[in-house]
């Protein structure tokens, strides 16, 4: 009789037990796991460059063009945000038509004409590479945000001869590409700050409005007056090669000496910013 009382009481023991631990189980909140609010981004953009101080005094050409960002945060909950960009712009844009007859004779008999239609365009390029830290403001539908950057840029002035015939005789080149030459290239640093506002459009998308300062160091380039006025002649024979443009066959006269400044600038940039959720 004593054995089986003493076995109830463990029984009994063991049933409360389990009781409590259920309990504690079933009615014990759970610690909720903080959600994310910050997740990585990218920058498609289309800018301006508004050269400013000495920059602005040796060229009044605006600088046109397209970048791209990728900002990762620090945290899950932290709006602060590293990030890397490149881009490029256009400071001036020249091309010149050069229309020729070239006669095929033998002594005074003519016996055919080809035709020498090409184009020769002058770009002043400005790449810029940035790293960047990115403060913004964690709202719902309109974000400002701060920027602190530093880079470096890549200025360079680089004519393209085109074949521009109708049946493309010079170049088998699927962009119509003959020769193409650097006449002049210069690398600076840059470093400066800015800021924007992100407008929410819909669910990840979101309209990205900027303006950024950027002190730049000196560099040498030409202007797109300069290159405006750039002699550029053909000067081929009848017993050239139709198929096999030379580059002697083209001559470039490109006098004057570059400009030297500091690269001091405005960027003004009007794209979209998409999250990675």
């Amino acid at each position: 009789m004593r054995q089986s009382a003493s076995l109830l009481i463990v029984l009994c023991l063991l049933a409360s037990a389990g009781l409590s631990a259920q309990s504690r189980t079933r009615f014990t909140p759970q610690k909720k796991q903080p959600e994310r609010t910050e997740f990585p981004m990218l920058d498609l953009s289309f800018y301006m460059g508004i050269p400013v101080n000495q920059f602005a005094d040796n060229t009044d050409a605006l600088g046109f063009g397209a970048k791209g960002s990728f900002y990762m945060p620090f945290g899950p909950k932290t709006p602060l945000y590293f990030g890397i960009g490149f881009g490029g712009m256009i400071f001036g844009s020249n091309s010149k038509q050069i229309n020729e007859e070239l006669v095929i004779s033998s002594g005074s008999t003519v016996i055919g004409t080809i035709p020498v239609n090409l184009e020769a365009r002058t770009n002043n390029w400005m790449l810029n590479g940035l790293l960047s830290l990115r403060y913004k403001a964690p709202f719902e539908y309109v974000q400002p945000y701060l920027d602190v950057t530093g880079g470096g840029s890549y200025l360079y002035t680089r004519t393209v001869l085109y074949d521009r015939s109708d049946r493309g005789i010079f170049t088998s080149d699927e962009n119509d590409v003959i020769n193409s030459r650097t006449l002049e290239s210069s690398f600076t640093y840059n470093y400066g700050g800015g800021g924007g506002f992100l407008i929410r459009l819909g669910e990840p998308v979101y309209l990205n409005v900027g303006v950024t300062y950027l002190r730049g160091g000196r560099a040498k380039y030409f202007d797109k007056d300069q290159t405006s006025q750039w002699d550029i002649q053909f000067t081929g024979s009848g017993n050239f090669d139709p198929n096999n443009l030379q580059s002697d066959d083209v001559t470039l006269d490109y006098a004057g000496e570059p400009k030297k400044s500091t690269t001091d600038m405005i960027q003004v940039n009007l794209g979209v910013t998409f999250q990675f959720q």
